[in-house]
This record gives C-alpha cells, structure tokens and sequence, in this order.
C-alpha cells in the first residue's frame, strides 16, 4: 500500500529545489529514510507515505529512542489472550493506511503532504519521546493535533468506543496518546456523548 505505479512519482513531480531538499534528508539518514537511497524506490512510492516516513525519522532522532522501552501494547494484548478475554480493534489497519497515505486525495494534494514533511524537517522537533517520560502529552507539533485526519480518527475511536461501552459491561481501552490532548481529545468527545469521564492516577515518576 506504500507503492504505486502512478506515471507520476516523487521524482518527476517534485521541482529541483524539493528534489535536492529530500535527496539532503534522505542522505544523512540514520533511520528509516534509509531504503530511499535508490531513485527506483522513490519512482514508486507514494508521496503521502514518504512525507509519514521523513516525520517518523524526524521523531525517531530523540535521545530516548535508543534505549529499549515497555510495549504496552504488547504486554496487554499477551495479557488479555492468555485469559481468553475478547480483543476489538478501534481502528482497521485499512482504516490507517487510507488516511496516513491519503489513499482517497488527489495526487497533487499528496505531494503538497510531502513539500510540507520536507520543510518541517529541518524545524526545531518537538520530542515525543522526552514529553512522554515526563508524563507531558504534547508528543506531536501543535499543527498535527489539528489536522483533519487526526480529527477523523478520534471521533471514529470515540464512536467505536461508545459501540463497546453499549455492548459489553465493561472494557479495557489502550489509544495513543497522541490521541489524548486538545479540543478533539477522544476522552473529550466521549464526555460530550454523555459519558462520565473520571482520571485514575498513576505515579510513573522513578524515586
């Protein structure tokens, strides 16, 4: 789903200026812009999944990165299967890849995505990782929290969650945190369906 054989591609509908900006990233990457080393590669990718990538190895430059963490994730799905309990999934794999790689937009549209990923790059980044560990939810730059489909998710999460919470007495729910902050919150949009929402704290600061 993050190829394509489009006639038009990264490299002939970016102009030079772009072009030589992503060649520049893409060069000095450490991460996953890596593979992207080979013109063939970006002659078929999808600007929209390219422009996710070059965000994803700008956030993976955190000191914190390379250091092994807890997999929530991980450990509650193990967790939840060795007791038989019933997994759902707020959100298809389908779900995602439509509006990360902007499956149903316009062609230009996708490599207008990319321009931007490529002139943010080089911006002071905000470290998702860092704000994490200090229990600080702003893990994303201000514009991405805003963005419509960041909103599109929320509110389709909020609605699977309130499918849930009217057909089982009660559930377990992991979202990101990304997810957790702002107007559009999805804890904010079940508040407004009606829903009680009460915090359980927890203390994750080390002694």
């Amino acid at each position: 789903m993050f190829l394509t054989n489009n006639e038009k591609n990264v490299v002939n509908s970016l102009d030079s200026l772009y072009y030589e900006k992503l060649l520049t990233i893409i060069g000095s990457s450490k991460q996953v812009l890596v593979m992207f080393n080979d013109k063939r590669v970006l002659e078929h990718i999808r600007p929209a999944a390219l422009a996710f990538m070059i965000t994803l190895e700008k956030q993976l430059n955190s000191e914190l990165f390379s250091q092994q963490n807890f997999q929530p994730e991980k450990h509650f799905t193990t967790f939840a299967r060795g007791r038989s309990y019933k997994l759902e999934q707020l959100e298809t794999a389908q779900d995602q890849h439509t509006w990360v790689l902007m499956l149903n937009s316009p062609f230009e549209e996708t490599v207008e995505k990319l321009k931007k990923s490529i002139d943010d790059y080089s911006k002071e980044p905000t470290d998702g990782f860092l704000n994490y560990q200090k229990q600080n939810l702003k893990i994303l730059d201000d514009e991405e929290f805003s963005d419509s489909i960041m909103v599109l998710r929320n509110q389709n999460m909020a609605n699977s969650i309130e499918k849930l919470l009217t057909e089982n007495k009660s559930v377990f729910v992991m979202i990101g945190a990304a997810h957790l902050l702002y107007e559009t919150r999805v804890l904010n949009l079940l508040s407004q369906k009606g829903f009680l929402i009460k915090p359980y704290i927890v203390n994750l600061n080390k002694e």
